[in-house]
């Protein structure tokens, strides 16, 4: 939305900064605008850490009713987004939560970038790096390959953790007690027995765990793709790195130790950047609650 100066005729003057501001068109004057677009309003309007704004402030920011305004606030509060300071507002710990956990995402891609594009070119293949969000694998990079044009689709994209290799790496660093605990909440999807699903799962992360935590996955994604993962040390069962190719490409002896030796790398980069790039509770939070 526009905002309009101080010269600007009907322009409101805020309380607490002494500025005339107004909308050129208040936001409850939109039709159709729904609850969500209200609330996001409102958020946007601490647009920096140090921002607080009283009650009033926040409803001549956004155009909002007082009451509305008051309304959302007190749900904002109570969810963790925003936090109440005598008469003023400012963020929540939800809200620095949320950015930190951008920050770590961005600070991960940064390091895994360059060892992504060598082991790429080093085996012809399309490799991959992805984080754990409990029953999900959520894709942050990729890079080279045959099929990177196709991969290249998997940017951003979200897939069940069991039906891919490099969630199974991941899951495989997990307790079994965890694990359980995880898809508690979430059973295994497309399954009439997720109790015997979950022990057949149990079996093959047992299985990663012998192959010195490597997992492999054939045709589950397309009849002609086959993808080899493992986990990333350092992060345990938040982040890992695979490899994707034809079935006859992905030759196991061979990407193996090549597959390994990223994973290390990678995590020592990440070790000794550890002052920029902590893993805190907090980060590990996603993986870990069900």
């Amino acid at each position: 939305m526009e905002w309009l100066g101080e010269a600007d005729v009907g322009a409101r003057t805020s309380s607490s900064a002494g500025v005339r501001l107004r909308y050129a068109q208040p936001l409850a004057a939109i039709p159709g605008t729904s609850m969500i677009e209200r609330m996001t309003s409102i958020v946007e309007v601490f647009d920096h850490p140090g921002r607080r704004l009283t009650h009033e402030d926040v409803a001549l920011r956004t155009g909002l009713p007082r009451t509305t305004t008051y309304r959302i606030l007190c749900q904002l509060v109570a969810l963790g987004w925003l936090e109440r300071s005598s008469t003023e507002y400012h963020l929540g710990h939800r809200a620095y939560a949320l950015g930190d956990r951008w920050a770590w995402h961005t600070n991960l891609r940064a390091i895994a970038l360059p060892h992504l594009h060598e082991l790429a070119s080093h085996t012809g293949l399309v490799a991959h790096l992805a984080i754990l969000d409990r029953t999900e694998v959520y894709f942050l990079d990729c890079s080279g390959g045959d099929f990177a044009n196709v991969s290249h689709s998997m940017i951003g994209r979200r897939l069940t953790a069991h039906c891919t290799a490099v969630g199974k790496a991941m899951l495989a660093q997990l307790a079994p007690e965890t694990l359980d605990d995880v898809y508690a909440a979430a059973a295994i999807r497309r399954t009439d027995s997720p109790a015997a699903a979950l022990n057949s799962l149990h079996g093959e992360l047992a299985q990663v765990r012998v192959n010195h935590g490597l997992a492999i996955e054939r045709g589950n994604h397309g009849s002609e793709l086959a993808c080899l993962g493992i986990a990333l040390p350092a992060f345990s069962a938040a982040a890992g790195v695979s490899v994707a190719g034809t079935n006859h490409r992905l030759v196991v002896g061979r990407l193996a130790p090549i597959l390994s030796a990223t994973a290390r790398n990678i995590s020592n980069e990440a070790h000794e950047q550890h002052s920029r790039f902590a893993i805190t509770p907090q980060t590990m939070s996603a993986t870990r609650q069900a």
